[in-house]
């Protein structure tokens, strides 16, 4: 099956709402000098629903989306949906899919909305929790383990992006394909995992027993370093540029002008740094695409 290309309004859309979002997550994590720090709260959510392996989804360019989507139904309503899909046409399947993506980001939003993050919510999760019977309580569990797990896996593969120009799976891959910098960089976005991914953790045990210097000193340094430290200015840019190479929009079917139209009605780049000329969007887009083709010679 050839790219799905979704309209470019409903990308529009949805890097409407998007981008304000990460763009005031950057000031956030300006403000902690350049780190992600975790609520506790997180960490005890995930460590109550067994899911602190969630980096385990970094392993495969689809595994978070299918994570994220057996969370609201079933492998058999899934396996049911695809073969649907087959049948449609392109025109068809655009409507379905930009309808099942806002329908799962409404699902989303409400999730979040009502996080447990009081005593108030914890205490009103765990009574309705307690109602439930039996498999209910198992389907419960289940469906919250693959959401905050996909969500969050989603969350830092959306911060590669912006930090290095990769997603946190292409970066995940070629690390395993014998990529050195590509493990550095992958674990200075996200820590967890270098003792959860089985090859990270046998090859820092490897480089700790055989003695690289060189190359514990590249990963002490990303350790050590803000994420924030980057090369790219305009951070929300690339990720702009990322929805859009994988909603089929990067193509050539968008004159650079509709694309500088869209990043200014989605706010990339906030108001301090809005890009407000096609020469230098023009450049940046042609960086990215540089920067993806190096990547993917990487890792074949």
């Amino acid at each position: 099956m050839q790219q799905l290309k979704l309209t470019r309004e409903f990308i529009s859309s949805f890097l409407k709402d998007a981008i304000p979002e990460y763009e005031d997550m950057l000031v956030s994590i300006e403000k902690n000098g350049g780190w992600i720090i975790s609520p506790p709260k997180v960490t005890e959510l995930l460590g109550r629903l067994k899911a602190l392996d969630y980096p385990l989804l970094y392993r495969g360019e689809n595994t978070i989306s299918k994570a994220l989507m057996l969370a609201f139904m079933p492998v058999n309503e899934i396996n049911a949906l695809s073969a649907e899909l087959e049948n449609l046409s392109d025109e068809e399947r655009t409507v379905f899919i930009e309808g099942f993506v806002t329908a799962v980001a409404e699902e989303t939003d409400t999730a979040f909305e009502n996080f447990p993050d009081t005593p108030e919510k914890q205490n009103a999760a765990q009574k309705a929790f307690a109602e439930l019977p039996h498999e209910g309580q198992v389907k419960a569990f289940k469906q919250a383990q693959l959401f905050f797990a996909s969500s969050l896996a989603f969350f830092y593969n959306n911060v590669s992006m912006m930090v290095h120009g990769q997603k946190l799976t292409d970066l995940v891959s070629a690390a395993e394909a014998g990529d050195a910098e590509a493990f550095c960089l992958a674990v200075q976005i996200d820590k967890r995992i270098l003792s959860t991914l089985p090859y990270f953790k046998e090859r820092h045990e490897k480089a700790i027993l055989e003695g690289e210097t060189n190359f514990l000193d590249k990963l002490h340094y990303r350790l050590t370093s803000p994420l924030l430290k980057g090369r790219i200015r305009y951070k929300t840019l690339w990720l702009t540029f990322a929805v859009l190479d994988e909603s089929g929009l990067l193509d050539g079917s968008l004159r650079h002008r509709e694309i500088l139209d869209i990043c200014e009605e989605a706010g990339v780049g906030g108001y301090e740094n809005r890009i407000e000329d096609v020469g230098y969007l023009s450049k940046r887009l042609r960086e990215y695409r540089d920067y993806q083709n190096i990547s993917k010679r990487s890792r074949h």
